[in-house]
C-alpha cells in the first residue's frame, strides 16, 4: 500500500493553553533589588514603560528605553525586556515575540531560570501562532529538553511533526517515529489542570488521529484501527478517522482479493481432478470468497460513514467507494447514494 504523505486536519495545538502559560508568566514576580538610576531621564523613560497600559504601547516605549539606555543598570534592563516581552505578547504580536525572545539572553541579563522557562513556553505559542513551523519545533523541543512531560510542548510538536513530514526516506520514517513517541507521550499525561472537556476532548481526538495515521503510514493496520476507533469514541463524526480505518481495511481487501483469485485459478486449472479434490478447492474458492467479500462490506461501511460526515476527508472516502464497487450493482451512483444516506442515520447525521 502506498503510504500517506500528508494529512489535512486542522491543528489544534495551543489554543486551549495559550492563556495559562502567558497568565502565569505575568503573576507577581519575587521581589529584587531596585535599579540603580544613571540619571532622572533614564528613571523617566523607565515610568513610561511602566505605567503605560496599552500593550503595543508597552512594549514600543520599551524599545525605545533599549535604545536610549544601552548602559542600563541590568536590573532595570530586565525589568524593561520583562515589560516588552509580555507587551508583544498580549498584543498578540507573535513575530515581535520571537524576535525579542532571541534577545533574551543579551538584554535580560538578571532572568531567573524559571523565569526563562515560562518565556520560553510563550515563546512555543508565538512560533505556533506565527505558523513558523521549523521554529514551533526547535522551540517545542527545548521545553521538552527541561520538562519532559510539558503538555503544551508535545501536542503542539506532534501536530507539527506529523503535518511536515519529509517525502523520502530515511528522513520520513525517522520523522513518523519521532512523532508517533511523541504522540504517545501526549496522550499518557493527565489534563491539565482548568482544561474542560469541550478543550480537552478535541486534543485528545487529534492525537488519537494522529497515531491512527502514523501507524497507517507503518502499514501497522490493526493497529492503526484501534488508535482510529479510540478518536470516534470521542467523536463519532470524525470524518477522517473513518477515512483511515477504510484506507487500512482496504490494505487487507487488497491480500484477500488476491487469495480469492489465486484460489479460483486453482479450481479451474485441476477441473479434471477427482470429485473429492474439486470439492475440498471449491471449498477453498467458497470460503475465500466469504472472506473478501465480509472485508469488502467493512471496508465499504468505513468509507461510506466517512462520506456520509462530509469534508476533506469524506470526498476522498467517496472516491474509494466508487473505486470498490466499479462495475457491479453496488457501484451505480444511486446505489452509493443510498448506502451513504443510511450511515447518516447511524453517525447521527
Amino acid at each position: 500500500m502506498k503510504r500517506i504523505a500528508n494529512w489535512a486536519l486542522p491543528l489544534l495545538l495551543i489554543g486551549a493553553l495559550t492563556t495559562p502559560a502567558l497568565a502565569q508568566a505575568q503573576q507577581a514576580q519575587p521581589a529584587q533589588a531596585e535599579p540603580k538610576w544613571k540619571d532622572n531621564k533614564e528613571y523617566t523613560d523607565y515610568m513610561l514603560v511602566y505605567d503605560e497600559k496599552d500593550p503595543a504601547k508597552k512594549a514600543a516605549n520599551a524599545e525605545k528605553f533599549f535604545v536610549d539606555h544601552k548602559e542600563a543598570d541590568p536590573i532595570a534592563l530586565t525589568h524593561v525586556f520583562k515589560m516588552m516581552y509580555l507587551g508583544y505578547a498580549n498584543a498578540g504580536n507573535w513575530v515581535k515575540v520571537l524576535e525579542t525572545y532571541d534577545r533574551m539572553g543579551t538584554q535580560a541579563p538578571k532572568l531567573t531560570d524559571a523565569e526563562k522557562q515560562q518565556y520560553t513556553q510563550i515563546a512555543l505559542v508565538a512560533a505556533a501562532n506565527s505558523k513558523n513551523n521549523p521554529r514551533t519545533i526547535e522551540i517545542a523541543e527545548k521545553v521538552l529538553k527541561d520538562d519532559p512531560n510539558n503538555f503544551n510542548a508535545l501536542i503542539t510538536l506532534s501536530g507539527v511533526l506529523s503535518s511536515t513530514l519529509p517525502t523520502t526516506n530515511p528522513q520520513k520514517d525517522a520523522q513518523i517515529t519521532r512523532t508517533l513517541d511523541i504522540t504517545k507521550k501526549a496522550l499518557a499525561q493527565p489534563r491539565p489542570q482548568g482544561v474542560t472537556d469541550a478543550q480537552w476532548n478535541p486534543i485528545q481526538v487529534q492525537l488519537r488521529d494522529t497515531t491512527c495515521l502514523m501507524l497507517l503510514n507503518q502499514t501497522k493496520y490493526q493497529e492503526s484501527i484501534s488508535e482510529c476507533q479510540a478518536a470516534i469514541k470521542l467523536n463519532p463524526k470524525d470524518g477522517y478517522a473513518w477515512y483511515w480505518i477504510g484506507l487500512s481495511h482496504r490494505a487487507a481487501l487488497i491480500d484477500l482479493s488476491k487469495k480469492y483469485n489465486e484460489a479460483v485459478d486453482k479450481y479451474n486449472a485441476n477441473r479434471t481432478a477427482d470429485q473429492l479434490v474439486l470439492d475440498g478447492l471449491r471449498a477453498e474458492m467458497q470460503g475465500a470468497e466469504k472472506v473478501a467479500s465480509d472485508k469488502r462490506d467493512e471496508t465499504a461501511d468505513a468509507f461510506a460513514r466517512s462520506a456520509a460526515i462530509g469534508g476533506d476527508a469524506g470526498k476522498q472516502a467517496l472516491t474509494e467507494l466508487q473505486k470498490i464497487f466499479e462495475g457491479t450493482p453496488e457501484g451505480t451512483p444511486d446505489a452509493i447514494n443510498r448506502l451513504i444516506e443510511s450511515k447518516k442515520s447511524q453517525i447521527g447525521n
